[in-house]
């Protein structure tokens, strides 16, 4: 386990446990914890926002989706900062709501995942070919199998009888 993992496992929980008790020190542990509480709703709703952002997005044209996705994804991840709980990933997820360092980080995001976009996947954005898959039997049939009366000891040979 590197540093940076170490770091993220152990050292993360405990700056928020640190700094919820700084606040609570502060304004009390019932408003502190009723302020936990208060980043659910407000994570759902900038979540679900970002959603039906996205998907007024995909009913666009693509050059006006690519420039809208990094101002969806910043909300998205403002949202699940609020969603989980703690001061920190609150406090980050406010930072993610200014519109400067929202469209600095989702146009770091769009260039990072350029080539992974989701977006060229779906029908009607590349070459698309309709049509009807015909499967056949491939089974090898003698001429005895064909006549139905002589056909009485149960499958062709092909299959292995």
């Amino acid at each position: 386990m590197g540093f940076r993992t170490r770091l993220l496992v152990f050292g993360y929980p405990l700056a928020e446990i640190l700094t919820l008790w700084a606040v609570a020190s502060l304004i009390g542990w019932g408003w502190a914890l009723l302020g936990l509480l208060a980043g659910f709703p407000i994570g759902l709703a900038l979540m679900r926002n970002a959603g039906s952002s996205a998907a007024d997005m995909m009913r666009a044209d693509p050059v006006q989706a690519q420039r809208m996705a990094g101002a969806t994804a910043g909300q998205f991840v403002a949202g699940a900062l609020f969603f989980v709980p703690g001061y920190l990933t609150d406090l980050a997820g406010a930072l993610l709501l200014i519109p400067g360092v929202r469209s600095t980080l989702g146009s770091r995001l769009s260039r990072r995942f350029a080539e992974r976009s989701w977006m060229s996947r779906f029908p009607g954005s590349g070459d698309v070919i309709r049509g009807t898959v015909i499967v056949e039997d491939m089974r090898l049939y003698t001429e005895t199998d064909t006549d139905p009366e002589r056909n009485d000891e149960g499958p062709p040979s092909a299959l292995g009888r």
